[in-house]
């Protein structure tokens, strides 16, 4: 059964135009193709969409045992969710980046590495920005365990992050938005899935 925090995240993805099906496949940053396509960049600029979001992201820490920090990946949204979520719980965050800074401090993690860290971002296909921050945080002396996204594309994430000990958290898979959403899909879009 679903949330109703839930169910707003989904009407509210397919009402802003955020959850796009196409006859022309998106590229994916995994190198993969699709016709589905989760875009949060617009869908993060209005605040009701924001408060949905962070809503089901709040949601789902509820299910993390124990202390710990938020960790932001070096993805464009990340940086978005976590800060809005830190703000909201009190919650101190770590920070990084695959390529270090070509000016200031030539770090690429930015924060304290006292508590654990749950990695945070926003969608997902094969874990593998994910994976890149948590080898990052590892190598030093950070500990990361679990990782929330809002949506999934498939089980090859998941799969992914547990051969790395990390536990995926997530709001929904796609196949799960597309079931509910599935009724307010055009005849053509229900084709392309």
């Amino acid at each position: 059964m679903l949330s109703n925090v839930k169910k707003a995240y989904f009407d509210s993805l397919f009402d802003s135009g955020a959850f796009h099906i196409s006859e022309e496949a998106f590229m994916l940053r995994s190198g993969n193709k699709s016709h589905v396509y989760l875009d949060h960049r617009f869908y993060l600029c209005e605040p009701a969409h924001l408060k949905c979001f962070i809503a089901n992201y709040e949601e789902r820490l509820k299910n993390i045992p124990g202390e710990f920090q938020l960790g932001i990946v070096d993805s464009m949204m990340s940086p978005v969710i976590v800060s809005s979520l830190c703000y909201s719980l009190g919650l101190q965050f770590v920070y990084t980046k695959f390529e270090p800074l070509t000016h200031g401090l030539e770090t690429r993690v930015f924060g304290k590495l006292d508590l654990p860290i749950v990695l945070v971002d926003d969608v997902t296909s094969t874990g593998g920005t994910l994976l890149a921050s948590a080898k990052l945080l590892r190598e030093q002396g950070g500990t990361v365990e679990h990782a929330l996204i809002s949506a999934n594309r498939d089980g090859t994430a998941r799969d992914n992050l547990e051969q790395s000990s990390i536990t995926l958290h997530q709001i929904a898979s796609f196949d799960e938005i597309l079931n509910y959403l599935k009724p307010k899909l055009t005849s053509e879009q229900l084709m392309l899935l």
